[in-house]
């Protein structure tokens, strides 16, 4: 994955344009699957011009705070599920209202707020051992509990790898030291990540 500079402000464009007609369009701000939202961002981004806005990813967006750069909201998937250009639409709504951990974006918030893509490589079964910082996000599973970092969190937060493990185990609700039980289930991946550069 190495989208080009037309590429990645197309998708970054789609995300804002598609969050600002969401919040600003009452009829629709409870159903999330809005299709005049998403096919309104989609159709103004000439798609024809790039194929690769039509290839199945994996997607997650996030929105961020301009002066502290603190999270606001982050959704996505993993799987592949739609075309690169609609999951970024889907999950550009979804990270406004959908965060548990966060209130819902209100218009009033957008200008102070800025976008962060970042598409996803196929998953892969690994161990702790395999995991490098700054290289690969990491999905724990146990049981019905799980949890997901992207590559660049710990590289934001500073962490060493230790930190990162206990990070996603407290995440995922498991107790302290769960990474290394013998029945978790380990998952590696890497993501390309932009964002409006502010």
């Amino acid at each position: 994955m190495h989208y080009s500079v037309e590429i990645k402000s197309k998708l970054l464009q789609v995300a804002r344009h598609t969050i600002e007609k969401f919040l600003k369009n009452g009829s629709c701000a409870t159903n999330i699957l809005c299709g005049g939202c998403i096919g309104e961002a989609i159709s103004v981004a000439q798609i024809d011009t790039f194929p690769e806005l039509l290839v199945k990813k994996g997607v997650f967006v996030a929105l961020k705070e301009k002066e502290t750069k603190t999270l606001r909201g982050c959704m996505g998937e993993f799987k592949p599920l739609y075309p690169l250009i609609e999951a970024t639409a889907r999950n550009a709504i979804s990270c406004t209202i959908t965060d548990p951990r966060f209130s819902p974006v209100i218009i009033n918030e957008l200008d102070n707020l800025y976008i962060e893509i970042s598409v996803i490589s196929p998953i892969t079964r690994a161990k702790p051992e395999d995991v490098e910082i700054g290289k690969h996000g990491i999905m724990i599973n146990k049981g019905f509990k799980g949890a997901l970092f992207l590559p660049n969190v710990p590289v934001e937060r500073n962490w060493d790898l230790n930190t990162f493990f206990e990070a996603l185990c407290h995440k995922a609700s498991l107790p302290k030291g769960s990474w290394h039980d013998h029945d978790i289930e380990f998952d590696i991946f890497e993501s390309e990540t932009w964002n409006e550069n502010y």
